[in-house]
């Protein structure tokens, strides 16, 4: 899901998670920020962990390797173990495969941001190889978004190889009757009713259609009354 920020992407994504949590399992990231693989892993690991109590039945299975994966990335972080960062991402698989035999969704928000920080074209190209053999599974979905594009990211990277198989779900910015559809809704949910010149007014300052600064808009006139 490309698109820029503020768009809805995410809000997208999450709203997909809320309507198909009866269906799926659903690990969600935020990825802006992150700097390595280390670091997805460890909140891989993390939001696994979460989601212990769901998968009580079979937990015991994985507790082992899932101990077992955290003291080497511990390792890792005091400087006492090389990076065997495929080692690690192996075990990570495993251990997802493990808890569900279908129906996990991985959900990647940023992961263009997250590309270009991390620190150089292997690690890169490690972790987009990863997550194409990982799409390949049966038991694993796969979600991203990106501010930055996501294409002429990995393009500069020369991995376009690895992201060929994705299909692309683009949101545009909302049409001028959309604007007022949406600012009609959320303002309904407030019992607010603004008259036309008001609505005028408005729709001169919102040109570009972003749905997140309608959103703050509803809440500022909402914080005023």
């Amino acid at each position: 899901i490309p698109g820029p920020r503020r768009i809805g992407k995410t809000s997208l994504a999450r709203e997909f998670m809320r309507r198909n949590k009866e269906h799926y399992h659903f690990i969600f990231f935020d990825l802006e920020g992150k700097r390595s693989l280390i670091e997805f892993c460890e909140d891989l690991l993390r939001e696994m962990e979460s989601k212990k109590m769901i998968f009580k039945d079979i937990w015991d299975t994985v507790s082992e390797m899932f101990s077992g994966v955290q003291s080497r990335i511990a390792e890792i972080r005091m400087k006492k173990l090389e990076f065997p960062l495929k080692d690690i991402m192996r075990t990570c698989e495993n251990i997802l495969k493990k808890l569900t035999e279908e129906n996990m969704v991985l959900i990647m928000d940023e992961f263009s941001d997250f590309l270009f920080h991390l620190s150089d074209n292997k690690e890169a190209e490690l972790f987009l190889s990863w997550l194409r053999s990982l799409r390949h599974k049966n038991y694993l979905r796969m979600i991203i978004t990106g501010s930055v594009n996501i294409t002429s990211t990995v393009e500069e990277l020369n991995c376009m190889n690895y992201i060929n198989d994705l299909p692309s779900i683009r949101i545009n910015p909302l049409a001028k009757h959309e604007v007022l559809e949406l600012l009609a809704a959320l303002l309904k949910e407030k019992n607010i009713i603004i008259k036309e010149d008001a609505l005028s007014f408005i729709l001169d300052k919102l040109t570009d259609g972003i749905p997140f600064y309608l959103q703050l808009l509803v809440d500022k006139i909402t914080d005023e009354l």
